[in-house]
């Protein structure tokens, strides 16, 4: 079943639904012989990151539910950090190289490639990732009982407005921030912000799919120019750290230049994205979105 609240169905219906529907394929993805531990733990963050949106598009009907949920959900991909950073610089150096096969194929800079991999299968080990992820999937099965206790106390769009909005208005305030502050933790807010914005644009997206596929698109490409550029932070992090001495001086400041160059490129295009965007006030956004729905539900 698609993550999206479908029309013939009650809001408590669906919250229910989607949980168990993402709890069910993160228990099948953790127990797929094919996937490696890395990717395993990836899957544990995407899905965690669904289930909170998922919290938070409902969160005004949930009580203290969504808090007690929320931090579980945010726990369990928490812990799991270190090994996505981990993941992420050894791709994105990886995808730095195709585009200067000469810098490749210096010694020094294949050397800190080998490094990186070598790391990132060093911490799955020291960490024990897979037996992380074994525990993990022994906890979900309470977590999947847990859903049969959630009540939604609002009906129709009154149960998912106020949470669209909030997040709309969240995404909007940290594109302000980051827009004024300029730094990375600040554009890293907004990225975290506009990916609960897309998630629940998709979970909304049956009440008029022609409008909203093409926004939901939209989102989705913001977020992926934030991630990639978070990603280029992280390596320029490591490049700049004074304890890393494989790289020789030439290497290095090649490839920051050339992450700094990269990094340039993403936010020329996600700055004016994400103005767009945001630009409609999220109340105006979710009253449109409340007669999409009405006239939705009444079809």
């Amino acid at each position: 079943m698609a993550y999206r609240v479908k029309r013939k169905e009650s809001p408590r219906k669906a919250l229910r639904r989607i949980a168990r529907e993402q709890i069910d394929r993160l228990l099948g993805e953790l127990a797929e012989p094919s996937l490696f531990p890395y990717d395993r733990a990836l899957q544990v963050r995407r899905r965690c990151k669904r289930m909170r949106a998922l919290l938070r598009l409902f969160r005004g009907s949930l009580g203290a539910t969504f808090a007690e949920e929320d931090r579980w959900y945010r726990d369990a991909a928490r812990s799991l950090a270190p090994f996505r950073d981990a993941d992420a610089l050894l791709d994105t150096l990886t995808g730095l190289l195709r585009l200067d096969p000469h810098l490749a194929q210096a010694p020094d800079v294949a050397e800190f490639l080998l490094r990186l991999a070598h790391e990132r299968e060093a911490l799955a080990e020291a960490e024990g990732l897979s037996e992380r992820l074994d525990a993990l999937a022994g906890e979900l099965a309470g977590a999947r009982d847990r859903v049969a206790g959630w009540k939604v106390r609002k009906r129709g769009y009154d149960a998912v407005g106020p949470g669209l909005e909030r997040t709309a208005r969240r995404g909007r305030r940290a594109l302000a921030r980051a827009l004024a502050e300029g730094g990375p933790e600040a554009r890293h807010a907004w990225r975290r912000q506009a990916k609960y914005h897309w998630l629940h644009v998709r979970l909304l997206r049956g009440v008029w799919p022609e409008t909203l596929l093409p926004y939901h698109t939209s989102v989705k490409e913001l977020i992926d120019l934030l991630g990639a550029e978070h990603n280029l932070v992280l390596l320029l992090g490591r490049l700049e750290a004074p304890e890393e001495t494989v790289l020789g001086a030439e290497s290095r400041q090649a490839l920051q230049a050339l992450a700094r160059e990269q990094q340039g490129a993403l936010l020329a295009r996600a700055v004016p994205l994400g103005r767009r965007i945001h630009a409609e006030r999220p109340a105006a956004l979710g009253r449109r979105l409340g007669a999409y729905w009405d006239l939705w539900r009444s079809a």
